[in-house]
């Protein structure tokens, strides 16, 4: 199974890290597209589903761009902490500008997360 993720396509399944060529991706052939392996959550660790279960907090499930972390659960809790912080934290931002400078980067980014 393939879900896009910030400009590229994240694997549930056992294939390999690895970037394909121009015209042989599964999203628009004039681009590059990175290919990340992610452990689903019926094959996790204890590790993982530990980190699997405090990402899907409130929101009852992990949002891709997390998922691209299971390899290194660790990795996805800084990512989620970095987050939060950023999103949540004491800020001279308001959380609406917050969530605009977000969405303006994104649409540079041409990223439709």
């Amino acid at each position: 199974m393939w879900d896009q993720v910030a400009g590229g396509m994240v694997s549930s399944g056992n294939d390999d890290l690895r970037r394909e060529p121009r015209g042989k991706t599964h999203q628009r052939p004039e681009e590059t597209v990175a290919w990340i392996k992610v452990v689903p959550e019926n094959e996790a660790s204890a590790e993982l589903k530990a980190a699997y279960d405090h990402a899907a907090g409130a929101r009852g499930s992990v949002a891709n761009i997390l998922r691209i972390h299971s390899v290194n659960p660790k990795a996805m809790l800084a990512h989620l902490q970095l987050y939060r912080e950023l999103m949540f934290g004491e800020s001279e931002l308001t959380r609406a500008e917050s969530e605009m400078l977000a969405v303006a980067v994104s649409s540079a980014n041409e990223c439709h997360y």
